[in-house]
């Protein structure tokens, strides 16, 4: 019995490694395994059948767990062969060895796997790359996305790419890939996005690939293919794809070929919902004069699109979108511009679209290429929802378009190249999201560009300053100019000539590598290049705004001057109503659009502002949470009433109202709209699901979520919201009360810093002020500003530092419950700092490995040095993002311990309690309102 037991109690035990993560990551490992278990098959050849198939079945279970391994190291090694083949493959250093591209501790560069262990993604554009594509990538079966476009990659495309029945995008373009196009592609029905422009590809036009209806936009410009287009048949496939699956290839794009002739019907130019372009072809290169209609179409413009097709064109795109319950009136059957026009949308007197705008609405999703053929759209805003992708070529055929807006959204790849037809754009804002490719030169050249706001991409490379200056002489850049929306991006180095300093352009390339280290050592360009980026009065923006304020002080003289000696009821309705309108109208020209909501609307939504939707009560109002009739929810701020007679207070609102809705920041709390009935004002924001920090850490509401990369990132996010305010809001903003309950969390527990109804907005040519009333809450306020209401952004810096190490922490930054040198949080962390003792900081619920403590580390000394007590030794926050990062080292931290007050200036005990921040608990009176703009 113990000689049979002994390889039994042995294989279990083998078995039961098989649920380890080592099986999954080492070869060794399940090689080992399965060689104990034919073992022990041998040992027990004579033991009892049942005991015999009980182990079987136990080393089949142990060959199945082994395979994924196996089969990620075989795809492992189909890279490895493949990275051999190419030239300049050293850039692909850590493709080696007998490493598992999927392993545990592995990281190959631009390779990612799905959670079962396989390769799912392969992105090497602009990699500087060149050599084959290999047969065996066809092997690759859970690949949904392969990227090299924009390396000198050569020869034909494999016919085993069509074996990648996954694949989602392959992206090919600008190589020298040569041949057929093989037919083999077309098995890829799952392909969003085919791109193979830019290569030397021959032959006529590849019709089987028509059956790839899930391709909005099949490009193939600047290539070798010839011969005649075959229209009808091309249109027949699309047709039948569109009755299959509902949708099918909007556009053929076959520019800059070789196209001799087009084989179409005349019902073809009537019917077609697909586009062909393919200017720059011999078939387009007759006299526009001997034009018919066939080349007219495809060669001049596209076939006319009447506003059904617009229809079709919006409703094929909302289709796509993610959370698209905001466009429930956009569908199939519908004319937008017809008497019950589509949500979001406006349209001109012709009954063409003309403007849509979807910012702020939670919507995810690519933007499809048909959004070109809205020839007459002039405003385009999709600001801070999810879209992602490439941005399609296809949008610079808005030839109409004026304004731009994509920013805060999670688009990759370049700013395309077509952008350079927008001559008629002023605006163009595309910050915040994942674009790389710096090459901008066809932005230059745009006539009538006043904004351009490209800050915090993935731009790399050296900036030419002196070729880029030329480029754009004559050019209108206002406001933040060209180079001030360059921060936070990877920009390395910078050429110009010395004679290029004496520029009076506003430069600002704050936040990229080129610009790290001590302002003390820069060079005559850093400090030029580098320096805080500041925005003059003298702009016409800046003017209008002064002119604005001007006008809306005279306003407000005038219309309590009356209201003090008319003192009529109806009069003040009149000059409220008045101002309303006024206001609408400068809303139109700052280019913002908040909702106005009905009172009773409002009163619906919270049930007659029910106690029991209230979510927080502050010093300037009391929160509410709504649901509207469309069943989307809201944070309703209702501000106390202000006794002032109305002119004041409804321009003071509605000011509030311009500058806060013009605050767009993914780590910003977002204002919907607004409310005004008699003397009472409402705010209306997005509703924040996940608390706030306070709530969800501090008061441990819901603090098994908050693990250390959570609580990183909201560190991050709130550094670079603050960052924001304080660098590109306009005017800057000054928030003064960043505290815990004032950042809440969304879903994913990404922060959004909230409350502005604090935020003191002051001129750029200012860089301090002194305010007689303090706001914000104790333990968080800055010395200067406690004791004498000194108002600068390193008020912010000094706040962001406590909250940092609240976070940490995980604990109050005033705790009476602790021992007397742990009550107040800044002193005992400046005390472990002296001892050497940081790490005890660190909330003890974390379990953190070694890279996690040293992160933890850094973000306590970055929270020092915003702690220090003379605000010029703070770093501005964009150094702060910086240093969080690990792009920059932390200079030394000064020591500054909490009795440090300068007695030279503060002359009573009171005020140096006061100015250290610690001069008692905060009140323990309702969640703070304030905190929500929920």
């Amino acid at each position: 019995m113990d000689a049979v037991r002994h390889p039994c109690a042995r294989l279990a035990w083998e078995a039961s490694l098989t649920t380890s993560l080592e099986l999954t990551t080492s070869l060794t490992t399940s090689l080992r395994l399965v060689d104990h278990c034919s073992s022990s098959m041998t040992e027990l050849v004579h033991a009892s059948p049942g005991l015999r198939g009980n182990c079987r079945w136990r080393c089949l279970s142990l060959l199945f767990m082994a395979l994924p391994v196996w089969a990620t190291l075989e795809e492992g090694t189909i890279l490895l062969n493949w990275k051999g083949q190419m030239s300049n493959g050293g850039n692909l250093t850590n493709w080696a060895g007998l490493s598992d591209p999927c392993g545990r501790n592995s990281s190959w560069f631009q390779v990612s796997c799905d959670s079962a262990g396989y390769v799912q993604w392969i992105d090497l554009g602009n990699s500087g790359l060149s050599g084959p594509l290999v047969p065996e990538l066809g092997q690759l079966s859970h690949l949904e996305f392969l990227s090299v476009y924009n390396n000198s990659f050569n020869g034909e495309i494999p016919q085993e790419l069509g074996d990648l029945t996954a694949l989602n995008v392959l992206d090919l373009s600008a190589n020298q890939f040569s041949g057929l196009i093989p037919a083999s592609l077309s098995k890829l029905t799952n392909l969003e996005n085919l791109n193979l422009k830019s290569n030397k590809f021959l032959g006529s036009f590849p019709v089987s690939l028509m059956q790839l209806y899930n391709v909005s936009e099949l490009n193939l410009d600047s290539n070798y293919i010839s011969g005649a287009l075959n229209v009808t048949r091309i249109l027949i496939l699309t047709d039948a794809a569109a009755s299959l699956h509902g949708q099918s290839i909007g556009i053929v794009s076959l520019m800059n070929n070789s196209v001799t002739d087009v084989d179409y019907q005349p019902d073809d130019l009537l019917n077609t919902r697909t586009v062909f372009k393919l200017q720059g072809n011999p078939y387009c290169n007759a006299s526009v004069q001997s034009y018919d209609d066939g080349r007219r179409c495809f060669c001049l413009q596209n076939c006319s699109i009447t506003t059904p097709q617009q229809g079709t064109i919006l409703y094929n795109w909302k289709k796509t979108l993610s959370n698209n319950d905001k466009l429930i009136n956009w569908n199939d059957m519908a004319d937008p511009c017809a008497s019950n026009p589509w949500f979001h949308v406006l349209c001109n007197t012709d009954g063409y679209v003309q403007r849509i705008d979807l910012g702020s609405s939670n919507l995810s999703g690519p933007l499809v290429p048909e959004l070109g053929l809205l020839s007459k759209l002039e405003t385009l805003t999709l600001y801070n929802n999810s879209f992602n992708g490439f941005i399609p070529e296809a949008l610079g055929n808005l030839s109409a378009l004026t304004f731009l807006d994509l920013s805060d959204n999670d688009l990759s790849g370049s700013i395309p190249d077509s952008f350079d037809k927008l001559t008629n754009l002023t605006f163009l804002k595309l910050s915040n999201n994942n674009l790389s490719n710096f090459y901008l030169d066809s932005l230059m050249g745009l006539p009538k560009l006043t904004d351009l706001q490209i800050q915090s991409n993935n731009f790399s490379g050296i900036l030419n300053y002196t070729h880029w200056r030329y480029t754009i002489q004559g050019a209108k850049y206002e406001w933040f100019g060209i180079y001030s929306t360059l921060v936070n991006n990877s920009i390395t180095d910078v050429t110009y000539q010395s004679n290029d300093l004496l520029s009076s352009r506003v430069v600002g390339l704050e936040g990229n590598p080129y610009c790290a280290g001590s302002p003390d050592l820069y060079d005559n360009g850093r400090r030029f290049f580098c320096a805080p980026m500041t925005v003059s009065i003298t702009s016409t923006h800046g003017k209008r705004l002064a002119i604005i304020i001007g006008t809306v002080s005279s306003a407000l003289t005038l219309v309590l001057a009356i209201s003090l000696v008319a003192m009529f009821k109806l009069r003040a309705k009149r000059i409220f109503r008045k101002l309303e309108v006024e206001y609408r109208q400068k809303f139109a020209e700052f280019e913002v659009n908040p909702e106005p909501f009905l009172y009773n609307d409002l009163r619906l939504a919270t049930h007659d502002f029910n106690e029991s939707t209230k979510l927080g009560q502050g010093s300037f109002g009391t929160v509410y949470k709504g649901t509207l009739s469309t069943g989307n929810q809201v944070a309703i701020k209702k501000l106390k009433p202000i006794t002032a007679p109305h002119g004041i207070e409804v321009d003071d609102f509605l000011n509030e109202v311009v500058f806060i809705t013009k605050m767009k920041h993914r780590n910003l709390v977002d204002l919907k709209g607004y409310c005004m009935r008699g003397k009472e004002r409402m705010l209306v924001y997005e509703y924040i699901e996940n608390m706030d920090v306070e709530q969800s850490l501090l008061l441990g509401k819901n603090k098994e979520a908050m693990t250390w990369p959570v609580r990183f990132n909201i560190c991050l996010g709130v550094a670079q919201g603050l960052h924001y305010l304080h660098a590109y809001a306009q005017p800057r903003v000054i928030h003064r009360d960043i505290k815990a309950s004032n950042i809440l969390l969304n879903i994913n527990y990404a922060p959004k810093i909230a409350d502005f109804g604090l935020a003191l907005l002051f001129p750029d040519e200012k860089t301090h002020i002194s305010t007689a009333t303090v706001a914000g809450t104790r333990g968080y306020l800055a010395p200067e500003y406690a004791s004498y209401g000194e108002l600068s952004e390193k008020a912010d810096v000094y706040s962001f530092g406590v909250l940092c190490l609240e976070i940490v922490s995980g604990r109050k930054n005033i705790d009476q419950t602790r021992p007397a040198d742990q009550v107040y949080l800044p002193s005992w962390a400046w005390k472990l700092e002296e001892e050497k003792k940081l790490k005890d900081l660190v909330d003890p619920s974390l379990h953190l490995h070694a890279d996690e403590v040293k992160q933890a580390l850094r973000v306590i000394n970055v929270a020092l040095r915003c702690l220090q007590q003379i605000p010029d030794r703070r770093p501005s926050m964009s150094f702060v993002q910086t240093m969080l990062q690990g792009d920059l080292e932390p200079n030394e931290i000064v020591f500054t311990p909490r009795a440090m007050v300068d007695s030279s200036i503060l002359e009573d005990s009171s005020v140096i309690e006061e100015s250290a921040l610690l001069s008692g608990p905060p009140s323990e009176s309702t969640p703070s309102a304030e905190s929500t703009g929920r």
